[in-house]
């Protein structure tokens, strides 16, 4: 699924997150669980465009799907700098990406909405977040 393609990516990409750290800043391929540590970046998925359907080899499956994505990137109440920062590396991973991500192609992933600042939370926790569209080949 996306947000599992998009996290594993992200882990990987020499932005100090993994994706099941007790130190350090962990990404999730779903909305913040109960046990997410106050470091902590997720992936939302919600809805974007129609599938690009063509006749071909497949009729029943899309040519690439098109939906829409955000990353959304929390810290402890005295890290606000530090948490958009790394919210401005994410962003920069992935504006441009065309590849594969576990084993599905992503033909571009576009960004839609720069870093921008979210909210505090209950806990004073800075949240900020970017959104990114894609082309995306239909995941297993």
């Amino acid at each position: 699924m996306l947000g599992d393609e998009i996290a594993t990516y992200l882990a990987g990409a020499g932005l100090g997150l993994s994706l099941s750290s007790t130190s350090g800043g962990v990404v999730f391929g779903v909305p913040f669980p109960p046990e997410a540590p106050d470091t902590a970046c997720c992936v939302i998925e919600y809805g974007g465009g129609p599938p690009l359907d063509a006749f071909g080899a497949s009729l029943s499956a899309p040519v690439y799907e098109q939906p829409r994505f955000q990353v959304l990137c929390r810290d402890r109440s005295d890290n606000a700098a530090t948490c958009r920062a790394l919210a401005n590396s994410i962003y920069k991973a992935l504006r441009h990406f065309s590849g594969t991500l576990g084993g599905v192609s992503y033909g571009f992933i576009q960004a839609v909405q720069p870093v921008a600042f979210l909210k505090f939370d209950e806990n004073n926790r800075p949240y900020y977040y970017s959104e990114f569209d894609c082309r995306k080949q239909e995941s297993p």
